[in-house]
Parts: structure tokens; sequence; C-alpha cells
């Protein structure tokens, strides 16, 4: 009948109890039979051991460590590594505070923010906040580590040594110097949620249950590899524990239960599903196409965790796979033995180091595997708990040997013996035989002796090797400086001095990383490009993967050099220039024949929006010359045209001048396959930006010098000659690198600086001197700061040791040129 409503058919009763009893059969299979509340509320080994005497040590422990760590880092007024300067300026927003618009709050795990924003309000500061939260983070990590430990060990004792094992570990330490402050949060949560599913196994309390879920939300809310291995780690505890039939299933069958998964994927859902509908973009570092990595470091994993040790150890990439496929096998071949011959020794503590083991290594394995672009080097830490814990359980189990021995040893004929319970004369607690104390105790000076001859040693070390740049008072004053002059705007500086400079001005500074792969944002993978031009040149074309870059239009600055540069993931390396200041053209006129330079620049056409290519007109005596770079979209090609004029009463008999290597670093000259071409090598990253050069025509290419000489750079000399005079000559210059390569293609074809600066306010640069090849401003100018004068009228406000801090005109009076641009506009 037309506009009824059928009812639904309902299911029939059996469906439903045949479904309620598959899920019944399934709970049977995977759960232990129910049973009341466990007699072990603590759910620690020996439970019966008061717990204040280790917390206590394991603080002492951890406070004397994060002492340590103060004493170190606090050799430079700023705390070594850049990222902090990240991360403060991050948690200024967290903390009410002023922040710089570069900073994009919730685009990072938000849950560092909150308590290093506390600490730096308590601080007075960025770089004392940073400093308190390095010494809070050990402790914590300390505390978390005990407390992991203590769940999985029958002794407070070897927990206390695996805490020492985790904080007195070289490799580990690096990263309070490196600056991973997420990272090492993230560990502390790790242990946690761990910590407390171990618990909640033993004692059945749902207030363990609703803490681990929430420490494992936490963990993923504060950093994202950290979250991916933990969910692994967890993942593989809960399988092992469901194969042997000791998870309660109340974990699923319990308010509590729901209530801690409620928790777990609301918060999490809620932080990416707001941010989602915010059009906030997340670190792309652990995913292929990752704007972050280029994938690298798996055999530096084994690096990392032997180097303190045994410095000369290497592990070749094609033996590191391998190794940890053998790693990842071994660690399963020993579960499943343990399950199928030895079950009863599938103790939690087993289960949850062979997972803190196995999760990283077989995460890293996968990921190589596939393909996802990642820095694998960064799963080597988290090797270091296992090791840490594993070694633990060992003494732990050593000593519980002797204790059974020596009960067996002490009993009448035909008594049981005392149960290897142990530690420090507690009520009703047997105390470890002498062997067992002499045991702990050679431990205990063999986890010190080696910290106190590798670990403390190496610490020094790291602390220089990560305040090398912006990290000392020169630093702070020259920012003072800045501070001073009441100006507000911008910043342009170096690689290494942006995110301290953003942290403690509290305002946008913008500077070439390098290399780019340090970089987690695709839009701010462009920013720091884009800033790399605007410190090396006037204008430039660009398709994202080669560029033509151009000084400017002072003759005195570089001689108005023309660049070729071409990229690698982020990176643009100079591969060959023309220098406009090294042209002459053989002009006749009136029967006089002489060879003229270029005098000045009389006009710039820059191309209209969209078109990659601009052109700088120059004159000179008896002549006028263009020179036009131009990027083919969608190639690995560039093209500079240079078109000579002869003025009126003059004919043109030759044009002379030189394709050579670039203004910082050095390229290799031979000759090419075809006539007329060059191939080109330079020196970073070398065969993947090698360069064919041809010119048009092949005839003007002479004589050809192949490397670096007496101060003069690798160059091909070119002629083009009109025997019998004219008006106007013709040479282009083709470049080619099949190598070149980007993460993305978010450049503009065309950037004119003054138009950059103009878009970010910039009204400072902070600049220093350090362009050795190899450095972190290898590629920038050698004369940047009498460039910035010359070309654009900069200002040096002070000089604070190697920083020259110059200011720059208000973008509405920065000069242009004694020219008019037309085209795409200034």
């Amino acid at each position: 009948m037309v506009g009824s409503v059928t009812a639904a058919t309902p299911a029939p009763p059996g469906a439903l109890a045949e479904l309620r009893a598959l899920v019944r059969r399934a709970e049977n299979l995977l759960f232990p039979p129910a049973a009341g509340p466990s007699q072990n509320p603590r759910g620690v080994l020996a439970a019966a051991l008061p717990e204040w005497p280790g917390l206590l040590l394991a603080f002492l422990v951890a406070i004397s460590v994060a002492v340590l760590l103060e004493q170190i880092i606090s050799v430079q007024p700023i705390p070594p590594g850049g990222d902090p300067g990240e991360w403060t300026s991050t948690s200024f927003a967290y903390a009410g505070l002023p922040y710089p618009s570069w900073i994009i709050p919730g685009q990072y795990p938000p849950l560092l923010f909150p308590l290093l924003g506390l600490l730096v309000r308590l601080a007075g500061g960025a770089a004392g906040g940073a400093k308190a939260y390095v010494g809070v983070v050990a402790v914590l990590i300390g505390l978390s580590t005990y407390f992991l430990a203590r769940g999985l060990t029958r002794r407070r004792s070897t927990a206390l040594v695996a805490e020492a094992l985790v904080l007195l570990n070289p490799s580990f330490l690096q990263m309070f110097f490196w600056g991973a402050y997420p990272n090492l949060l993230g560990f502390v949560f790790l242990n946690l949620s761990l910590a407390f599913h171990v618990r909640y196994i033993r004692s059945r309390r749902p207030l363990h249950l609703l803490l681990f879920w929430a420490a494992a939300a936490a963990g993923v809310l504060t950093h994202s590899l950290v979250g991916a291995i933990e969910l692994g780690t967890i993942g593989l505890v809960l399988l092992m524990a469901l194969s042997i039939r000791v998870l309660p299933r109340a974990i699923v069958r319990s308010r509590a239960g729901l209530a801690g998964i409620g928790l777990f994927v609301g918060s999490i859902g809620t932080y990416y599903g707001l941010t989602y509908l915010l059009k906030i973009h997340h670190p792309n570092y652990f995913q292929s196409g990752a704007f972050a990595y280029v994938k690298n470091g798996l055999g530096a994993i084994f690096y990392l965790l032997a180097r303190p040790f045994v410095p000369a150890f290497r592990v070749p990439i094609t033996t590191a796979l391998p190794l940890i496929l053998i790693i990842v096998g071994v660690l399963t071949l020993y579960i499943l033995g343990m399950r199928m011959f030895w079950k009863n020794r599938m103790t939690l503590g087993t289960m949850v180091t062979v997972s803190l083991a196995l999760a990283p290594t077989g995460l890293a394995a996968v990921g190589w595997e596939l393909s996802v672009v990642t820095d694998y080097v960064r799963f080597g830490y988290f090797l270091v708990t296992p090791v840490a814990i594993g070694l633990a359980l060992f003494l732990d189990w050593f000593m519980s040997g002797l204790a059974r021995r020596a009960a067996r040893a002490v009993a009448a004929p035909g008594a049981p013996s005392h149960p290897p319970r142990t530690s420090w004369h507690a009520p009703g607690i047997v105390a470890d035989p002498p062997a067992a104390n002499a045991l702990f105790a050679f431990a205990v000076v063999i986890v010190f002796g080696v910290s106190a001859l590798v670990t403390v040693p190496a610490l020094p070390m790291y602390e220089a090797n990560n305040t090398k740049e912006a990290h000392d008072s020169t630093f702070i004053h020259a920012l003072d400086l800045i501070r001073g002059t009441g100006v507000h705007g911008s910043l342009l500086t170096v690689p290494g001095a942006a995110k301290w400079s953003r942290s403690l001005l509290v305002r946008n500074a913008y500077s070439p990383n390098l290399p780019a792969r340090y970089t987690f944002d695709a839009s701010h993978l462009v920013d720091e490009e884009s800033a790399y031009f605007a410190l090396t040149s006037r204008f430039a074309v660009t398709n994202g993967v080669v560029a033509v870059s151009g000084l400017g239009t002072n003759l005195s600055a570089g001689n108005a050099t023309f660049e070729f540069q071409a990229a690698y993931f982020g990176v643009f390396t100079p591969v060959a220039a023309l220098p406009i200041g090294n042209l002459s053209v053989v002009v006749d006129t009136g029967g006089v024949t002489r060879a003229e330079p270029v005098t000045e620049v009389t006009n710039v056409l820059l191309g209209p929006p969209g078109k990659a290519w601009f052109e700088v007109e120059y004159a000179g005596a008896g002549f006028t010359l263009a020179v036009r770079a131009s990027v083919a979209p969608g190639t690995t090609s560039a093209t500079i045209a240079v078109r000579a004029n002869a003025t009126a009463g003059s004919t043109l008999l030759a044009l002379n001048g030189n394709v050579t290597g670039p203004s910082v670093g050095f390229t290799h000259f031979s000759r090419g396959p075809t006539p007329g071409s060059l191939n080109l090598t330079p020196g970073t990253f070398a065969g993947r930006l090698a360069t064919l050069t041809q010119l048009v025509p092949s005839s003007a290419l002479l004589g050809l010098f192949q490397y670096n000489h007496l101060g003069a750079p690798a160059h091909g000399s070119f002629v083009l000659n009109s025997t019998t005079g004219s008006p106007e000559l013709n040479l282009s210059i083709l470049l080619s690198t099949p190598g070149a390569s980007n993460l993305i293609r978010g450049l503009p074809p065309l950037l004119s600086t003054s138009a950059t600066w103009e878009n970010w306010s910039i009204r400072f640069v902070l600049y220093t001197s350090s362009t050795q090849p190899g450095s972190a401003q290898g590629n920038l100018l050698p004369n940047e700061v009498a460039y910035l004068e010359a070309e654009y009228g900069a200002t040096v406000i002070g000089v604070s040791g190697r920083w020259t801090v110059l200011l720059l005109p208000s973008p509405d009076q920065l000069p242009g040129s004694p020219v008019s641009l037309v085209g795409a506009g200034r």
C-alpha cells in the first residue's frame, strides 16, 4: 500500500542468543574466569615492602642527575639545542603570553606546552624556563622508570638499578642537549602507561585501569613517535597477556574500562578533530612524503647506542636492516618459545621488556621496508629502557637464585625453604644473603664506574656541540641591540639562530634552515627557502627544483652576479655563476676599437604573475646589455640569456665573459659530451647535483679551468665574435640538473626580496660571518653585510662578537634602484 510503513523484521530470538554465546566463548578463551578482588591492591611484586624508602632513593638518584645536567647546560646563558627555542615560543600561547605569529598553536601535540609555559613564567623567561624543564623532566623520567621497574622486579634495589641505567646512559642523555623536550616528556607517559597496565593486571583496581588509559592518551598527545611506539608496545603486551589468559576481562567489561577507553579515544579524537576543523596541519615526519626528513639513519641506531662506549663501532647501512630483522626474529622466537614450552616463565617483566624492544625495532624494520620517510636513528633512543629493565630483571633473577640457594642451605631437612623475598629487612621479609648483596654492590659499582668514565666526560661534549650557534652572551647582546632600538618588525637571520631569536625577542624570525629536512611543516619550509633567497639575492626565479638568482642592481656588490642553483630536498645549492662585472664588450666606434665593461643598471623587468623570468638591463660605452634569467616549469632546466646591442654610431665585435663556480663553495668543471658543453659537479651533494651546461652558439666556449686555483674559481671562458661588426650579439647558457629534487614546490615562480621583506615586515638582519663550506651558513654570501648596505641601504647598528646587527629601511623606503621596475612589481 502506498504511503504505508513496513516494520523491520525483528531478528530471530535464537540469533541474538547465538551471538551472545559466541561473545562468551571468545571471552572465556581469551580471559581467565571472573575472580574476586585481588589481594595485591598495589599491584607490585613483593607488595609487603614499604614504598617510601625506594621512592626516596629514586628521587635522590633523579635529583643528582638533574643537578649534573643543570650544571652542564648552564655553561652558556641559553640552554643547548635550537629546538628548545621553538618549544618555549609555542608554550607562550599555552601560558597566556604573547607569541610570534610564526608559531601555530595546536600544530604539535599539546601536552608539553602547558608544563613548559608554567616553567617559563616561574623562571622569568624562555631561557630560564627551558633550563628548569631539563631538571624537572629528568626527575620525572627517573621516577617513572623506577615506578615501571618496581612493578616488574621483586626488589626496590634492582628497580633503582634500572632507573640509574636509563638516567646515566650517555646516548639517552643526548636528547637533553639537542632539545628533544616533547620526546622526553613522552617517555614519562610511556613508562607510566606500562606501569599502570602491569599494576592493573595484578591488582584489578579500577583506578589503575583508568590511569593506564589516561597515561596512554597523554603519551600520544605529547609526541607522535612516542605515541606510535607506545601503542605498539601496549598492543604487544596485551597480545601476550591474552595468549596466557592473565588479562582481567574487566578491562573491557567494567565501567572503569569503558570510561578509560572513552577517555583515550575522546581526548585524542577531540584534539585531532578540532585541529582538522581549524585547518591546522600537523608535523609530517612519520609518513611517506614527509617534509621533515629523508629516509635515513637505520644504521645509526646501533651507532647511537654503541658510540659512547665503543667509538669505532660502525654498522653499514647494508648490514643494518638484516641485523634489525635478526633482532626482531630472535625476540619473536623467544616469546613464542616461552609461550609454547615455558609458559610459567612468561612473566609481566618478560612481556613488557620484550615488547619495549620489539616495538621500536619492528616498526623501524617495517617502516624502512615500506619506505616511510623519517629519521630512523631516533628509534635507537627507545631501546635504552628495555635494555636497562632487562639487565635489572636479570640481576633480580640472579639475586633471587642466590637467595633460594641460601634458604635451602639453612633449612632443616624436609622443611620448606623461604621464598626469594627480600629488601632492607622489612617486617616479615627475608633478607638477601651476603652473596646476593655483594652481587648488587658489584652492579652498582659497575654502573656508576662506567658513568664516571663515559657519561660524565661526554656531557660537556654534547653541550659544546649543541651551543655552537646563538647561545652565548654575544648573541644575547645582539638581541638586546635589536630590542633597544624600539623598532617593531621581524628579523632575518642565519640558520640556527631563528628559533631562539623568536623566543627571546617574541617576534617573527626567518632563516634558511639548512638542511631543510629539519623542518616539519610545509608552509615553514617554503618560508625558509624564501628566506634563503632573501639573504642571497635581490631577484630569483624558480620552479621549486632549480633556480636562477640575481644579486641586484648595485654593480659593486658581487659583480651583480647571476647564479644557477639546484635543490636537493629543500636545500638550494649554488652550482654556477655568471658575474656581470666580468663581462666586457668589444665596441667599434668611428674606427676606434676598445673593450668596454658594464657601467650601470638602467632597467629591471619582472615577469608577470605566474611567469618565471626576470631581466636586468645594463649600459656601457657604445652598447646596452640585457641579461634574462628564466626557468622552465616542470623541468630541471634554466636559461641565462645575454643580449648585447650597439648604440648609435657603434658596432659590436665581441662579447667576453666566464661561467664560473659559485660565490660560495666550489664546482668542478670538465668538458661535456657535445661541442660547447660543460659538466659541472658541485662539491655539495656531488653527483646528485651534477649539471650539464650548454652554450649556444657552441663555438663561444674557449678555455677551461677544472678546479679552483690561485684564489679564482673553476670556470669556463667564452667569446662570441663578429669579425665584421654586428648591431647585436646573443649568447644563451642552458643549464640542467637531472638529479635536482625537492620535497614540495610551494615557492612562487618569481621572488623579489623587497616584496618578501615587505610581506614579512622585516626590519632587522642578524648576521654572523660563519660561511665556511660545511657550516650552517655555507651557502650564504661571504660579503653579506657589505651587500645589504650597498643594495638596500641597510645600517649597521651594532656588532657583538661574531654577530652584526643591521637595520633595514622601512618597507616604503626600501630603495628599488635608479630604474623603474616593470611587470610583476617591486
